[in-house]
């Protein structure tokens, strides 16, 4: 009995620490911002879903952390900057920043119109670099290092027919990352990547008949395309969670940073 109350007290292992996941309202985002919740951080959650908040209410209900929902155009420099300021304001710092947030229309180069290519740009890849300079700063300014992780994609290294304004976004991001990583490292900042590959499950980029479109587009159908990998499973927002969750433990990934780590269940 005595045993079980001291387990009970004892502080959570991201207890005290300040995280920002940007698109947190569903899919992986809401899984991480679940789950660094429960492990004790308190968590931005930034997303263009004014359901944020009611998100956040639930999950702090949950766990017992207290957490700041923030309604966030990331394709408005403006107001990126006007939420790390909100950040600042706040906490008075930051330890962990998952730029996870992203958008998904699927055409051939020939049919991608420019607008949506800098629409994926602006989300994506410019709203990446306007994160990390501002986290950066933080990071240095604290002296004490942090943790930049950026979801991207398995189109990263096998690009996949369509996907040109997307892949083409997430490579801009993953190049953030590796120079963030390199004038970061001297501060004790890791900057790291997560590979993700058909992440469905909460996930609203599939939306819209976009999962049927690129099933067909394969020839499958959708539970063929779901699990078009070497272990045959679908790859679920826990499993992006759960690497977020160790690359950000000093204990185990303290001396990893520009490194990349796929959850695609095996590419094909």
């Amino acid at each position: 009995m005595e045993e079980a109350k001291l387990k009970k007290f004892q502080p959570k292992k991201l207890q005290g620490s300040i995280s920002l996941v940007t698109g947190a309202a569903n899919g992986i985002g809401l899984e991480a911002f679940r789950k660094l919740s429960q492990n004790g951080s308190t968590v931005i959650a930034c997303d263009l879903d004014v359901k944020i908040s009611e998100i956040a209410e639930e999950i702090s209900a949950q766990t017992g952390i207290s957490s700041l929902p923030v309604v966030v155009d990331l394709s408005r420099e403006d107001q990126i900057r006007g939420m790390f300021r909100e950040i600042i304001r706040t906490y008075g710092g930051i330890d962990v920043v998952f730029n996870n947030a992203g958008i998904l229309k699927s055409a051939k180069i020939e049919d991608v119109k420019i607008e949506d290519l800098d629409l994926h740009y602006a989300v994506i890849g410019r709203a990446s670099f306007i994160i990390t300079q501002e986290a950066l700063r933080i990071m240095k300014a604290q002296g004490i290092g942090g943790n930049l992780v950026y979801n991207i994609t398995k189109n990263l290294l096998h690009p996949g027919a369509g996907m040109t304004a997307y892949g083409a976004s997430k490579a801009f991001a993953a190049h953030v990352c590796h120079y963030a990583a390199k004038e970061g490292g001297p501060f004790g900042v890791r900057a790291n990547i997560i590979n993700p590959d058909k992440i469905f499950r909460g996930s609203r980029i599939w939306e819209n008949g976009v999962l049927e479109a690129r099933a067909k587009a394969k020839g499958q159908t959708v539970e063929e395309y779901k699990t078009q990998n070497l272990l045959r499973r679908e790859v679920l927002p826990d499993h992006v969670a759960n690497v977020l969750l160790s690359l950000i433990d000093e204990e185990v990934f303290g001396a990893t940073t520009d490194a990349m780590i796929p959850v695609d269940g095996g590419v094909i």
